[in-house]
């Protein structure tokens, strides 16, 4: 089987990689928001149904726990519970 690669996917790639390393600096940074698409939207809007699903079922009270070091942050659910 021959693979045809274009002759300018070098150029491509690294201009690729150049535009993803800059949106990935500019979302660390606060310069760009994420872009939030229909099923983000729908994840969040039923979150506190869901939430109060799970609490109702197990009984185990589910606290929303983000945590935040530096640039980095990290949305973690009821850990003990897993």
């Amino acid at each position: 089987m021959t693979t045809l690669i274009p002759p300018d996917y070098a150029a491509w790639l690294a201009e690729l990689k150049a535009t993803i390393r800059n949106q990935l600096w500019e979302l660390r940074t606060g310069r760009r928001q994420p872009e939030v698409n229909a099923a983000m939207a729908r994840g969040t809007a039923l979150e506190p149904q869901a939430r109060a699903a799970y609490e109702a079922l197990t009984g185990h009270v589910m606290q929303p726990l983000v945590l935040v070091d530096g640039a980095y942050s990290a949305s973690l659910l009821n850990l003990r519970h897993t």
